[in-house]
């Protein structure tokens, strides 16, 4: 199994279009950091991918603002969330 939540998302910005950054590192059963692999990211509207570099970090910059299902694709596998996560509301 890998675990893409090894760090929370980044500030949010908020312009004409809120958006948002999120930079985390993918990691193996032992939890070390998986050499390759890519990061799904699905609102229905919005996709995004990241591949994962040899040192396990991803990074998705300018998301918008929503709800989205993350996908990892690593080792011929493929784990997607129960739900949809990464939503930000203004506060």
């Amino acid at each position: 199994m890998l675990f893409p939540f090894d760090n929370a998302l980044s500030s949010v910005v908020w312009a004409q279009a809120p958006t948002s950054n999120w930079n985390g590192v993918l990691r193996t059963n032992g939890f070390l950091p998986a050499k390759e692999g890519t990061v799904l990211l699905d609102s229905g509207t919005n996709h995004y991918s990241a591949v994962v570099n040899t040192e396990g970090a991803f990074s998705f910059q300018n998301l918008n603002v929503g709800l989205y299902s993350v996908t990892v694709r690593a080792a011929g596998n493929f784990y997607r969330s129960a739900t949809k996560s990464l939503s930000h509301q203004r506060l």
